[in-house]
């Protein structure tokens, strides 16, 4: 259900309602999260954001308006202003910006920049990634427009890809997406080149908390998992492997209770290793010659939050995050190997943290701006284009801007369906 128009839901403790906001004057839409007698906005579906692109439009970033006002006169006007500028100027200007999101916005601008500025090519970067840290992803599903959120400069761009239409996010890693649609339909799609590799259907409906795979899926030996937990005696896996004609569904026993986490496995040290709700491990490692699941006794649970947590592989290491009630706290963790215990973690000194339920990666950022800090995918009040971020060294969240600080979510807009990605691609002008 990607929208209940102009219904608001109301949840808290005690009770649970639903009423139209047509008449009330607050905005609908909307699902309500009373908490000690304080409201928060915690995902507004209908995701409506200032750049908009029009079906009868597939170049980049055309912005339209649904009414005529002031603004958009004065847009307009601007419009022409860009318009009357000589071809080699657009060219110039063009030349000079290195960012692709910078590239691609100035396309954006008007008709006469699309005309006269080529547009970008993507290719695969052998050497690694040319960009300067992770991008979020997101999507207006019912639109069909890809959102790209650049948290080093603050910038986001949208681009339309009709395949993502009624699609969610599972996974991303090396330029794919692992997508699914609908109870079956699974797929990988590569956002920058809109490259689309269908796989089998799922045997089971989709319900599983979680996903992963190993490598890009143009090489020859990836493997995919998808995981869920229906009691603590057992975990449920599909395996997809390269190459393979259908799904593998395989029923695991656990010797320790335990239930998976809504958070991305780690394919670490050959294995996927997964994070439980209790902040334990369990390790399932694909062989020649079949599999084995293991839940490892130690460790055991860091700390008392089982609302959010996450795990990342951060310089060669095992780390979880965990994430208090509202966000009013935060504590990181680095997995001890030799004693199997969770080492709680003051400073990341040049390591950076992007976490979201499907994705989360680890990076050395150029620069110390961007140091010691967690990003997540979520936004400050209900701009998509001020990120905040969990500054370890204050225990505070911060805008992007600079202009907001808080110790905790209040007043603040996540996005469920996203994943992070760290692109292994150079651009070039066609």
């Amino acid at each position: 259900m990607e929208s209940i128009c102009s219904e608001m839901i109301w949840v808290s403790p005690n009770f649970s309602t639903s009423c139209s906001a047509t008449e009330s004057g607050i905005k609908g839409n909307c699902i309500y999260i009373v908490v000690e007698e304080d409201k928060k906005l915690l995902e507004d579906i209908s995701r409506e954001h200032k750049i908009r692109i029009s079906e009868n439009e597939k170049m980049e970033g055309r912005q339209t308006k649904q009414k005529i006002t002031k603004e958009d006169k004065k847009v307009e006007a601007e419009d022409n202003l860009w318009s009357v500028l000589p071809r080699e100027l657009h060219n110039m200007i063009a030349k000079h910006l290195t960012l692709p999101l910078d590239y691609m916005n100035f396309r954006a601008v008007c008709r006469a920049c699309r005309s006269a500025v080529p547009r970008i090519q993507w290719k695969t970067n052998l050497t690694g990634s040319t960009v300067q840290s992770p991008w979020l992803i997101f999507f207006q599903q019912e639109k069909g427009i890809c959102n790209f959120f650049d948290p080093m400069y603050n910038t986001c761009y949208c681009m339309e890809i009709p395949e993502i239409l009624g699609a969610r996010i599972c996974f991303s890693k090396e330029n794919w997406l692992l997508m699914s649609k609908g109870k079956h339909c699974m797929f990988f799609l590569n956002p920058f080149t809109k490259e689309n590799i269908q796989l089998p259907d799922l045997r089971d409906n989709y319900c599983f908390a979680s996903f992963c795979f190993t490598s890009s899926p143009v090489s020859s030996d990836w493997s995919a998992i998808g995981l869920k937990s229906h009691c603590s005696h057992d975990v449920r896996i599909a395996l997809l492997r390269c190459g393979e004609a259908a799904w593998t569904n395989i029923i695991c026993d656990n010797d320790l209770p335990f239930f998976v986490s809504y958070n991305n496995p780690v394919f670490y040290e050959g294995a996927f290793h997964c994070l439980g709700e209790d902040g334990n491990l369990g390790v399932f490692d694909l062989r020649e010659d079949g599999w084995t699941w293991t839940i490892l006794p130690t460790p055991q649970r860091p700390c008392s939050s089982i609302r959010d947590n996450f795990m990342v592989e951060c310089d060669d290491e095992l780390v979880s995050v965990f994430v208090g009630h509202m966000g009013e706290w935060i504590q990181v963790f680095k997995l001890d190997h030799a004693n199997m215990a969770w080492v709680d973690v003051k400073s990341l000194e040049d390591q950076t943290l992007f976490l979201s339920r499907s994705t989360s990666i680890s990076a050395k950022v150029m620069g110390s701006r961007m140091q010691n800090r967690i990003y997540f995918p979520i936004f400050f009040s209900n701009n998509n284009c001020n990120g905040l971020y969990y500054f370890l060294e204050t225990d505070r969240w911060n805008s992007i801007t600079g202009e907001h600080s808080s110790e905790d979510l209040y007043d603040s807009k996540e996005q469920l369906h996203c994943t992070w990605t760290q692109p292994n691609l150079v651009w070039t002008r066609l």
